[in-house]
């Protein structure tokens, strides 16, 4: 095609083919823990003050399920629940609200062979449902103390 040049854009409204706007929206969207997260920064220190995903524990641990994990399984994912996250959600970023999700706090824990996971449609429509519901107020926190 004479004249065509290549978008490079990510932004849908100025891609120029159907398979560019395809694969636009096939980026990763994923909200992360840092997205969830209240922080501040002291000097060159940032740290996080609050993450909201702990104040919606309970709902996410009342749409999990009890999971099985047979030898084999155990001893792939036993203290790598980012590889886990990565099977089951498609991304490692999710890794800490496992952890969360069954009462532990670093991955030396991650040593068992029952966990609970909430299915991947349920748990990243109710991460994009928190997002939207606090993305203000932890838009707002953050600018004041960054």
């Amino acid at each position: 095609m004479s004249g065509y040049t290549k978008s490079t854009t990510t932004d849908p409204a100025l891609s120029y083919t159907i398979k560019e706007f395809i694969e636009i929206g096939k980026e990763d969207d994923t909200i992360s823990y840092a997205d969830l997260s209240f922080r501040e920064t002291i000097g060159n220190i940032s740290y996080i003050t609050k993450n909201v995903f702990e104040d919606y524990i309970e709902e996410f641990k009342r749409l999990s399920v009890k999971v099985q994990l047979s030898k084999e399984e155990y001893l792939e994912y036993r203290f790598n629940p980012k590889m886990l996250s990565y099977d089951i959600y498609g991304t490692t970023e999710y890794y800490i609200f496992i952890l969360i999700l069954n009462d532990m706090c670093n991955i030396r824990e991650f040593d068992t062979d029952v966990i609970r996971m909430v299915p991947k449609k349920y748990f990243t429509s109710a991460l994009s449902t928190i997002y939207s519901a606090e993305k203000k107020d932890i838009m707002t926190f953050n600018s004041e103390h960054n």
